[in-house]
């Protein structure tokens, strides 16, 4: 799954590569998730990351409806390479 947002003079892409959803409970389910944050300066030709790791969450399923009860994001790295504005 990838998500792109362009705001001039920037575009990022957010993509989301699930591994894992196991059963956490009546109607709740532990998913587990890489994630990759890439943004391109539309000035220049290259693009490069911004962040990667993966997602922890808890996913309540109540009236056929999915919403995350828990949602943490763990980076591989322990300092990310720009400020950070985009939500990960």
């Amino acid at each position: 799954t990838g998500v792109q947002t362009c705001a001039l003079p920037i575009c990022t892409r957010h993509f989301i590569q699930r591994l894992e959803c196991a059963p956490a409970g009546p109607g709740l389910y532990a998913v587990r998730s890489n994630f990759m944050v890439a943004f391109t300066r539309l000035d220049l030709t290259r693009s490069e990351l911004l962040a990667t790791g993966v997602y922890h969450d808890l996913v309540a399923i109540e009236g056929g409806t999915a919403r995350f009860r828990a949602k943490k994001a763990l980076t591989d790295a322990s300092a990310l390479p720009h400020y950070v504005v985009y939500p990960l």
